[in-house]
Protein backbone atom coordinates (compact mmCIF):
# COMPACT_ATOMS: atom_id res chain seq x y z
CA UNK A 1 0.00 0.00 0.00
CA UNK A 2 1.21 3.82 -0.78
CA UNK A 3 1.09 7.10 1.47
CA UNK A 4 -1.97 8.21 2.56
CA UNK A 5 -2.77 11.72 1.52
CA UNK A 6 -4.54 13.87 4.21
CA UNK A 7 -7.05 15.80 2.40
CA UNK A 8 -8.60 17.21 5.76
CA UNK A 9 -11.61 16.33 7.54
CA UNK A 10 -14.96 14.18 6.92
CA UNK A 11 -18.25 15.96 8.42
CA UNK A 12 -21.48 14.48 8.57
CA UNK A 13 -24.25 16.14 7.08
CA UNK A 14 -25.16 17.75 10.06
CA UNK A 15 -21.83 19.03 10.63
CA UNK A 16 -20.59 17.05 13.18
CA UNK A 17 -16.92 16.07 12.69
CA UNK A 18 -16.68 12.48 11.33
CA UNK A 19 -12.25 12.02 11.14
CA UNK A 20 -10.27 12.45 8.81
CA UNK A 21 -10.40 12.41 5.21
CA UNK A 22 -7.87 10.45 3.81
CA UNK A 23 -6.72 8.70 0.99
CA UNK A 24 -4.77 5.83 -0.53
CA UNK A 25 -2.29 7.16 -3.25
CA UNK A 26 -2.55 4.19 -4.71
CA UNK A 27 -5.99 4.87 -5.60
CA UNK A 28 -5.26 7.80 -8.21
CA UNK A 29 -3.28 5.49 -10.62
CA UNK A 30 -6.17 5.50 -13.23
CA UNK A 31 -8.74 8.44 -13.05
CA UNK A 32 -10.26 10.29 -10.52
CA UNK A 33 -12.53 13.80 -10.51
CA UNK A 34 -13.23 16.09 -7.93
CA UNK A 35 -17.59 17.79 -8.85
CA UNK A 36 -18.73 20.32 -7.28
CA UNK A 37 -20.58 23.92 -7.48
CA UNK A 38 -19.04 27.34 -7.52
CA UNK A 39 -17.26 28.47 -4.76
CA UNK A 40 -17.52 24.65 -3.01
CA UNK A 41 -13.71 24.02 -2.70
CA UNK A 42 -12.64 22.08 -5.86
CA UNK A 43 -9.87 24.19 -6.43
CA UNK A 44 -8.59 24.08 -2.68
CA UNK A 45 -9.41 20.02 -2.57
CA UNK A 46 -7.06 19.63 -5.78
CA UNK A 47 -4.31 22.30 -4.04
CA UNK A 48 -4.58 20.27 -1.03
CA UNK A 49 -4.65 16.85 -3.07
CA UNK A 50 -0.79 17.83 -5.03
CA UNK A 51 0.66 19.05 -1.54
CA UNK A 52 -0.21 15.90 -0.35
CA UNK A 53 1.45 13.96 -3.06
CA UNK A 54 4.57 16.60 -2.96
CA UNK A 55 4.38 16.01 0.50
CA UNK A 56 4.64 11.80 -0.37
CA UNK A 57 7.34 12.13 -2.41
CA UNK A 58 5.03 11.89 -5.70
CA UNK A 59 6.06 13.76 -9.18
CA UNK A 60 3.09 15.63 -10.43
CA UNK A 61 2.13 17.04 -13.69
CA UNK A 62 -0.47 19.50 -13.72
CA UNK A 63 -2.63 21.28 -16.76
CA UNK A 64 -4.21 24.75 -15.10
CA UNK A 65 -6.20 26.44 -17.86
CA UNK A 66 -7.19 28.71 -15.12
CA UNK A 67 -4.13 29.55 -13.50
CA UNK A 68 -4.95 29.31 -10.14
CA UNK A 69 -2.89 26.34 -8.55
CA UNK A 70 0.09 28.35 -9.82
CA UNK A 71 -0.26 29.71 -6.45
CA UNK A 72 1.26 26.41 -4.82
CA UNK A 73 4.56 27.81 -4.92
CA UNK A 74 3.26 30.14 -2.44
CA UNK A 75 4.58 28.51 0.24
CA UNK A 76 7.23 29.88 2.79
CA UNK A 77 9.58 27.44 5.28
CA UNK A 78 10.19 30.91 7.49
CA UNK A 79 7.55 33.47 6.01
CA UNK A 80 8.73 37.10 6.23
CA UNK A 81 6.32 39.94 6.14
CA UNK A 82 8.55 41.14 2.86
CA UNK A 83 7.64 37.64 1.24
CA UNK A 84 3.99 37.56 2.34
CA UNK A 85 3.11 41.40 1.55
CA UNK A 86 3.14 40.89 -1.95
CA UNK A 87 0.54 38.63 -2.25
CA UNK A 88 -1.76 40.21 0.64
CA UNK A 89 -5.05 41.82 -1.06
CA UNK A 90 -4.82 45.43 0.37
CA UNK A 91 -8.62 46.50 2.65
CA UNK A 92 -10.72 48.04 0.59
CA UNK A 93 -10.37 51.76 -0.44
CA UNK A 94 -6.56 51.45 -0.05
CA UNK A 95 -5.04 54.80 -1.34
CA UNK A 96 -2.02 53.20 -2.67
CA UNK A 97 -3.68 49.37 -2.87
CA UNK A 98 -0.96 47.93 -1.10
CA UNK A 99 -1.34 45.88 2.10
CA UNK A 100 -0.30 48.18 5.15
CA UNK A 101 2.11 46.30 7.21
CA UNK A 102 -0.87 45.45 10.16
CA UNK A 103 -3.18 43.95 6.75
CA UNK A 104 0.02 41.75 6.22
CA UNK A 105 0.74 40.80 9.76
CA UNK A 106 -2.97 40.10 10.37
CA UNK A 107 -2.75 37.62 7.02
CA UNK A 108 -0.08 35.85 8.48
CA UNK A 109 -1.49 35.16 11.75
CA UNK A 110 -4.54 34.14 10.34
CA UNK A 111 -2.18 31.40 8.27
CA UNK A 112 -0.02 30.38 11.37
CA UNK A 113 -3.38 29.64 13.09
CA UNK A 114 -4.33 27.63 10.18
CA UNK A 115 -1.64 25.52 10.00
CA UNK A 116 -1.41 24.79 13.87
CA UNK A 117 -5.18 23.78 13.95
CA UNK A 118 -4.05 21.22 10.67
CA UNK A 119 -1.15 20.20 13.08
CA UNK A 120 1.52 21.68 10.27
CA UNK A 121 4.50 22.95 12.73
CA UNK A 122 7.14 24.46 11.55
CA UNK A 123 9.65 21.14 11.01
CA UNK A 124 6.71 19.71 8.97
CA UNK A 125 6.59 22.56 6.43
CA UNK A 126 10.19 22.80 6.64
CA UNK A 127 10.20 19.24 4.74
CA UNK A 128 7.47 20.12 2.62
CA UNK A 129 9.43 23.49 1.31
CA UNK A 130 12.69 21.40 0.82
CA UNK A 131 11.66 18.51 -0.55
CA UNK A 132 9.85 20.04 -3.34
CA UNK A 133 10.69 21.84 -6.94
CA UNK A 134 7.67 23.33 -8.38
CA UNK A 135 8.27 24.91 -12.33
CA UNK A 136 5.63 26.45 -13.80
CA UNK A 137 5.96 26.37 -17.50
CA UNK A 138 3.80 28.71 -19.41
CA UNK A 139 3.29 27.95 -23.47
CA UNK A 140 3.45 30.72 -25.81
CA UNK A 141 3.59 33.34 -22.74
CA UNK A 142 7.00 34.53 -20.78
CA UNK A 143 4.96 34.50 -16.92
CA UNK A 144 6.17 31.52 -15.86
CA UNK A 145 8.92 29.56 -17.88
CA UNK A 146 8.26 29.18 -21.70
CA UNK A 147 8.08 26.30 -23.42
CA UNK A 148 8.57 26.22 -27.43
CA UNK A 149 6.54 23.67 -29.08
CA UNK A 150 9.74 22.87 -31.68
CA UNK A 151 12.52 22.62 -29.03
CA UNK A 152 13.44 18.95 -29.87
CA UNK A 153 14.16 20.63 -33.53
CA UNK A 154 15.99 23.59 -32.67
CA UNK A 155 17.97 21.91 -29.54
CA UNK A 156 19.91 19.05 -29.42
CA UNK A 157 19.17 17.11 -25.83
CA UNK A 158 21.39 15.09 -24.28
CA UNK A 159 19.28 12.19 -24.71
CA UNK A 160 20.99 11.57 -28.30
CA UNK A 161 24.17 10.71 -25.96
CA UNK A 162 22.39 7.99 -24.28
CA UNK A 163 18.58 7.23 -25.16
CA UNK A 164 18.68 7.86 -28.91
CA UNK A 165 15.15 5.77 -29.84
CA UNK A 166 13.61 8.21 -27.11
CA UNK A 167 15.60 10.99 -28.38
CA UNK A 168 14.08 9.97 -32.30
CA UNK A 169 10.39 9.53 -30.77
CA UNK A 170 10.49 13.64 -29.45
CA UNK A 171 12.47 14.69 -32.56
CA UNK A 172 9.25 12.70 -34.64
CA UNK A 173 6.96 14.08 -33.02
CA UNK A 174 8.23 17.53 -33.41
CA UNK A 175 8.69 17.03 -37.21
CA UNK A 176 5.16 15.89 -36.94
CA UNK A 177 3.87 19.26 -35.92
CA UNK A 178 5.69 21.38 -38.48
CA UNK A 179 3.90 19.81 -41.31
CA UNK A 180 0.71 19.78 -39.53
CA UNK A 181 1.51 23.47 -39.28
CA UNK A 182 2.18 23.71 -42.93
CA UNK A 183 -1.06 21.21 -44.21
CA UNK A 184 1.00 18.29 -44.69
CA UNK A 185 0.72 15.03 -43.94
CA UNK A 186 2.30 14.62 -40.70
CA UNK A 187 1.61 10.40 -40.27
CA UNK A 188 5.55 9.30 -39.87
CA UNK A 189 4.23 6.05 -41.82
CA UNK A 190 2.65 7.50 -44.93
CA UNK A 191 4.41 11.28 -45.63
CA UNK A 192 7.97 11.26 -47.41
CA UNK A 193 8.18 14.54 -46.31
CA UNK A 194 8.43 13.72 -42.89
CA UNK A 195 10.87 11.07 -43.33
CA UNK A 196 13.27 13.47 -45.33
CA UNK A 197 13.04 15.95 -42.67
CA UNK A 198 13.60 13.89 -39.83
CA UNK A 199 16.50 12.42 -41.34
CA UNK A 200 17.96 15.85 -41.90
CA UNK A 201 17.20 16.71 -38.52
CA UNK A 202 18.68 13.69 -36.81
CA UNK A 203 21.57 14.14 -38.72
CA UNK A 204 22.19 17.65 -37.54
CA UNK A 205 21.27 16.48 -33.94
CA UNK A 206 23.87 13.54 -33.97
CA UNK A 207 26.47 15.83 -35.49
CA UNK A 208 25.75 18.45 -32.49
CA UNK A 209 24.74 20.98 -34.40
CA UNK A 210 22.53 24.10 -32.81
CA UNK A 211 19.81 25.49 -34.81
CA UNK A 212 20.84 29.06 -33.66
CA UNK A 213 24.27 28.34 -35.24
CA UNK A 214 22.45 27.60 -38.71
CA UNK A 215 20.78 30.52 -38.31
CA UNK A 216 23.67 32.62 -37.68
CA UNK A 217 25.49 30.99 -40.30
CA UNK A 218 22.31 31.68 -42.69
CA UNK A 219 22.61 35.24 -41.90
CA UNK A 220 25.56 35.85 -42.44
CA UNK A 221 25.31 34.52 -46.11
CA UNK A 222 22.91 36.90 -46.53
CA UNK A 223 25.01 39.39 -45.26
CA UNK A 224 27.32 39.09 -47.61
CA UNK A 225 25.40 38.98 -50.39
Amino acid sequence: MGPLLHLGGRRTITGKSAGAFELPADELVTHGVVVGMTGSGKTGLVSVLVEEALKSKVPVLLFDVKGDLANLKLCFADPTPEQVAPWVEAERGDPDGVADAPVVQAAMERHAAELTRWHIGAPELRSYVDGRHIRVITPGSDAGEPLHILSARERRSPRWDHDVNGARDTLAAAVSVVLRLIGREADPGKSREHALLLALAERRMRSGAQCDRCCQTSSSRRSRR
